[in-house]
């Protein structure tokens, strides 16, 4: 086993950031599993009351296998559902007739399998496709998914998995041990833990940015990961038509004024990206508290593509402009995201 450390810091800025937002620190391991590294675990969540100026997150690798039966989607928790399995590197794995994951006799370990790299086979007539989960160790020693394949694994067929030394952090709305398939929320650092086994990175107060970046860490933005495989389209998404409408619903902490309500009436607009305007901004009266945002006729094969988190990311930043413009009428204001509703557009 070897010992990784990051450190991790935060302002009370930015931790009352992630509160209003609903937000926690995710943590996800990289693993390869024959195409680009995947990051499809949330391994290691803080939230915002768990977390300190400084924090340093340790680890130590020892990798387990389990496997499922059921198809993953987003923010569902990776529960294996068959027995826990100590990993070596280049071993083969095969799932026997009983249910039983166990080392593949039939084939030869890999001899020359690199860091860690694991196969898993259907070769024994085991009738059901199964979909293999990685595990490692957590902060607090406990094993915990890392990766699942997206597939299952077919009769006579292989999958993959290769760990890397890549973990990456972010802020969104997951919990420990969900799978990570849709989104990302926030801006992310990334660290290459290859050869360094510790790095350091500081969260922007209002959580735009991450700086004072160790040499084996890079910034990468939401978009790098917003991909949801048509597949794994929610059952909402299946049942709706081509034409779908997303509301975001915000509730402010203070009420509204009326410079307010004119600034997010007419003004709001102007503040999203050209390629995300809503069609419609929807502001209760004075003295009340929310507002609904809607972007309208999307297909779901774009929603698809790139995940329901990007309306309300666009909406934050949009409430974030728009605070900082002093005719506004939103210096005081804070405010929460409350999720978003999907409905046909007739």
């Amino acid at each position: 086993m070897s010992n990784y450390t990051l450190t991790i810091n935060t302002s009370v800025a930015a931790r009352q950031a992630l509160t209003r937002k609903g937000y926690n620190l995710v943590f996800a391991k990289g693993v390869s599993s024959g195409g680009e590294v995947d990051y499809n675990a949330a391994w290691i969540v803080l939230t915002p009351s768990e977390m300190s100026g400084s924090m340093k997150i340790s680890w130590d690798v020892d990798y387990y296998a389990n496997y499922t039966t059921s198809q993953l989607k987003n923010r569902a928790a990776i529960q294996g559902t068959g027995n826990d399995l100590s990993m070596d590197a280049g071993g083969a794995y095969v799932v026997d007739v009983t249910g039983q994951l166990i080392v593949d006799q039939n084939v030869s370990p890999n001899p020359n399998p690199g860091k860690s790299s694991f196969a898993f086979h259907n070769d024994q007539g085991y009738s059901l496709e199964y979909v293999p989960i990685l595990e490692s160790l957590d902060n607090n020693n406990r094993r915990v998914p890392i990766w699942a394949a997206s597939t299952g694994v077919t009769k006579k067929g292989l999958i993959a998995a290769t760990p890397v030394e890549i973990v990456r952090v972010w802020a969104g709305k997951y919990e420990q041990g969900q799978a990570v398939l849709a989104e990302y929320a926030t801006v992310g650092v990334e660290f290459d833990l290859t050869t360094t086994r510790t790095g350091n990175a500081t969260f922007n107060d209002d959580l735009s940015d991450w700086t004072s970046l160790s040499s084996n860490a890079k910034v990468f933005e939401p978009d790098a990961n917003l991909r949801l495989i048509p597949t794994q389209l929610s059952d909402a998404l299946k049942n709706l038509s081509d034409a779908i409408d997303v509301t975001v619903l915000v509730t402010f902490t203070t009420a509204l004024t009326i410079a307010a309500v004119t600034y997010l009436t007419h003004k709001l607009i102007d503040k999203f990206a050209s390629n995300l305007k809503p069609s419609s901004i929807e502001v209760s009266e004075p003295s009340g508290y929310s507002l609904k945002v809607k972007f309208q006729k999307n297909t779901a094969m774009f929603l698809a593509t790139v995940g329901l988190y990007v309306y309300e990311v666009a909406v934050d930043n949009a409430l974030s402009k728009a605070k900082s413009d002093t005719k506004s009428g939103l210096a005081e204001e804070s405010w929460k995201i409350d999720g978003k509703t999907l409905t046909n557009h007739y």
